[in-house]
């Protein structure tokens, strides 16, 4: 864990201590979440997927925190369809890889 997380781990801590009724995590590379109990990425990617109109299994959730500690890590309980990166830039080539085979290309040509 490197320095920066466990400030912000340290500031999660203290804010959980004072904020009771709010759920307070440790987010992405850079943020604390704070948010209504219950309130997380899994109820925004069920939301997401009742208006659409998508089994769960259908979605593809991106997160660079799919471990057990981390904040993306509550969506595997819906049963989407998870695919692990390191960072937002390697979050833009899996989107870039999606849309080149939604449209039927070969990577490089869209």
């Amino acid at each position: 864990m490197g320095p920066r997380r466990a400030r912000r781990g340290l500031l999660a801590r203290h804010l959980a201590q004072r904020l009771p009724d709010l759920e307070v995590r440790v987010g992405g590379s850079t943020s604390v979440d704070l948010t209504e109990r219950g309130v997380d990425k899994a109820y925004g990617v069920g939301r997401f997927a009742r208006e659409v109109g998508a089994d769960p299994r259908e979605v593809l959730f991106v997160g660079d925190r799919l471990d057990p500690l981390g904040n993306d890590y509550p969506v595997l309980r819906l049963g989407v369809q998870a695919r692990p990166v390191a960072d937002h830039h390697e979050t833009v080539q899996v989107l870039r890889e999606l849309l080149q085979r939604l449209r039927g290309t070969a990577p490089g040509r869209a």
